[in-house]
């Protein structure tokens, strides 16, 4: 395989249960399942992947705090593999396996992807680590090239790699200090906003990132991306009878986020990164207003880098 990463992570896969669904993501879910219920078949297909994450987030946690500290000197065997892409690679490699079962689980109509992928990750121990880096970087070969010359579906791969670096991404961020970003860049791993929240008596804004997952505040009448503020910048489109799901446009940069006002159906901060899940269809309706996904778009400070680099696709 060429331009794959040459270190080999810690394969030691978790002995770990199948998700039972009695946890917090599985409470959030069925918040949604009410909330939105022409959602549920999407719901339902997701769910296994989300459980196993809440408790892959809950071991890796645990085995960081159980870790010796590493000193200046020299590392530990059992400290986080982190910093590549923002990614803890040996999350990945540890959980790639456990998170081809909950794809199983919730797609069983690519049960034979899945397998494959399981003897690609048990014959390259730097597979996991490889895919989520090709997911996350633009310089890596492209996913779908990847896919097509070992005949599996371009989208199989990249559903997998999506969940397994994100996943990876917020075990990297696990235990750091709340921060604050000026724009849609996450000030934790370098990640862009994938959703902006509304929650709370005061309406507070938070935007959500699309790789780890971590929140931080922002202004709620400016937008993310360029800046802009003022009246009839940011425009609102959504469903009739759904004000509260919607997407964000801004006229100045013509780029857009998904925002979700919480306080009308009192859902809590955490449900962000399952609600983006059932918001599809307003990145279509944005699309076919002709603007652009924030979540996709440079960060300003990077706009004047080089084109050459490749986009994942």
């Amino acid at each position: 395989m060429n331009s794959r990463p040459t270190a080999t992570p810690e394969t030691a896969a978790p002995a770990a249960a199948a998700p039972d669904g009695t946890g917090k993501t599985a409470r959030l879910i069925a918040i949604l399942r009410d909330a939105c219920p022409e959602q549920q078949a999407l719901l339902d297909a997701f769910a296994p992947v989300l459980c196993l994450r809440e408790t892959a987030l809950a071991e890796e946690a645990a085995r960081r705090a159980a870790a010796p500290a590493a000193s200046p000197e020299a590392g530990t065997a059992d400290a986080p593999s982190a910093g590549k892409g923002g990614l803890d690679v040996g999350c990945a490699a540890r959980w790639a396996e456990p998170l081809l079962d909950a794809l199983k689980q919730g797609f069983p109509a690519v049960a034979p992807a899945w397998e494959h992928l399981r003897e690609a990750i048990r014959a390259d121990a730097a597979l996991p680590a490889y895919l989520c880096l090709a997911r996350r970087g633009r310089k890596r070969p492209a996913l779908s090239t990847w896919s097509k010359e070992r005949r599996l579906p371009a989208d199989a791969v990249n559903l997998f790699a999506e969940q397994l670096a994100r996943l990876a991404g917020a075990a990297a961020q696990l235990g750091l200090p709340e921060q604050e970003s000026g724009d849609a860049t996450c000030p934790y791993c370098g990640g862009r906003a994938e959703i902006s929240l509304i929650h709370g008596t005061e309406g507070r804004r938070y935007l959500q990132c699309g790789h780890c997952s971590r929140l931080w505040r922002f202004k709620r009448t400016l937008c993310p991306h360029c800046g802009a503020e003022g009246n009839g910048i940011l425009r609102h489109i959504f469903v009739d009878g759904q004000p509260d799901l919607r997407a964000v446009v801004c006229e100045t940069c013509r780029h857009y986020i998904l925002e979700a006002d919480l306080r009308p159906r009192d859902m809590p901060l955490e449900i962000g990164h399952v609600l983006s899940l059932v918001m599809g269809h307003l990145d279509v309706l944005a699309q076919e207003d002709g603007a652009s996904p924030l979540s996709l778009a440079r960060p300003a400070a990077a706009r004047a880098v080089s084109a050459a680099e490749e986009t994942v696709h």
